[in-house]
């Protein structure tokens, strides 16, 4: 079914953009072999920097008022995410639901969201509705992603499909390739590795956002709804499950690599849990946080985020032994939001890649048929 004459191509990083960028290439007829140091079903894959607080989230934009390409991947990914909600729902561990963001210090782009005609039911609330200290609300219909559930279902569908997986150290990207791999095309899906070869266009350093990110999950069958607070220092967030949990967590973030801090991991539960409770008067049922039945509590863990959005571009490197190797970069994501819509983007950068790389084999050729 999928046997064609294109190369293989090689995928760095077992993440939701690399899964989903190795299923389209897969689909468009390509080889695919994914690397990574661990994958979905490995006892520590959820400590690693693949998922290390996602247990659940929801489609919402990061893109801005002037962001077009941004927008356009969040677009494809919100279409592609509801249409397995209506299909595959229990399978993918996506539900469509009601969502509830308010703002404490909204910005011009947050009072006028471009994506309120992408997403049903749409409608700002009225000034008397908000909770104290909110300026600004609205009310939508979104899709809630269970990522536990949702990495493993696309690793089902990679191996389905005939792709491969390669368990392998990484230090840096090369580290993907060795001496006896014939591979010219490679998918960087990875946030934090060096290229290690020499690159024949500049990579500018970026600076990062840090978030520190807790979450805790909790029985509360009740909340049937998600909820997300966005203040000055932190986004506080709320997301039901399948199962009749929820998972409600805190965001804090700083730029430049600064300390954000660190607490106790309950006292930053209860803590969390009596803000979002603000917003969400049935998460208490009116008995208090203390009756409410916690059933699993993360530690504080820090991660850092590009600071200007994600990277989806072409670099064409040159290996230690000298050979060009055509990368395609498609990391820097915040969410799930872009992860269709940046991975079709990067799939047809590697055709450009390949195509170049044809073109540039076929002087080669003519080259040396004229010795």
């Amino acid at each position: 079914m999928f046997t064609s004459s294109l190369p293989r191509v090689y995928v760095a990083g077992a993440n939701a953009y690399g899964y989903t960028t190795a299923i389209l290439l897969l689909l468009q007829g390509y080889k695919v072999t994914l690397m990574a140091t661990r994958f979905p079903g490995d006892p520590d894959y959820s400590s690693t920097a693949n998922h290390p607080d996602d247990t659940t989230s929801q489609w919402q934009t990061l893109a801005s008022m002037s962001d077009a390409s941004l927008q356009e991947y969040d677009i494809s990914s919100f279409k592609m995410f509801w249409k397995l909600a209506k299909s595959k729902a229990y399978e993918s561990g996506i539900m469509i639901g009601s969502s509830f963001k308010y703002y404490q210090e909204p910005t011009e782009d947050q009072s006028n969201p471009w994506w309120k005609h992408i997403v049903p039911g749409f409608e700002v609330i009225q000034k008397q509705e908000l909770p104290k200290n909110t300026k600004l609300g609205y009310h939508y219909t979104t899709v809630l992603i269970n990522s536990k559930r949702y990495i493993h279902w696309l690793q089902t569908q990679f191996l389905a499909m005939g792709g491969r997986q390669r368990k392998t150290t990484m230090s840096k990207l090369s580290d993907a390739m060795t001496a006896q791999d014939h591979v010219n095309i490679l998918v960087n899906c990875t946030d934090n590795l060096a290229l290690g070869c020499s690159s024949t266009t500049a990579r500018n350093p970026t600076e990062q956002k840090v978030q520190q990110q807790q979450w805790i999950i909790n029985n509360a069958s009740q909340v049937r709804k998600s909820v997300s607070v966005n203040t000055k220092d932190e986004d506080l967030y709320l997301y039901p499950r399948m199962d009749g949990t929820i998972v409600f967590g805190s965001r804090q973030h700083t730029t430049g690599g600064g300390d954000v801090g660190t607490t106790g991991s309950h006292t930053t539960a209860r803590n969390v849990l009596n803000r979002i409770s603000e917003y969400c008067p049935e998460l208490t049922w009116g008995k208090g946080i203390n009756a409410l039945d916690i059933t699993m509590d993360q530690e504080p863990v820090t991660k850092s985020i590009r600071q200007h959005g994600p990277r989806i571009e072409n670099q064409l490197i040159v290996t230690p032994s000298g050979r060009k190797l055509a990368v395609t970069h498609n990391y820097g994501h915040d969410g799930y939001q872009s992860s269709w819509g940046s991975s079709k983007r990067a799939v047809t950068l590697v055709n450009d890649a390949f195509a170049n790389l044809k073109k540039d084999s076929q002087a080669v050729s003519e080259l040396l048929s004229r010795l």
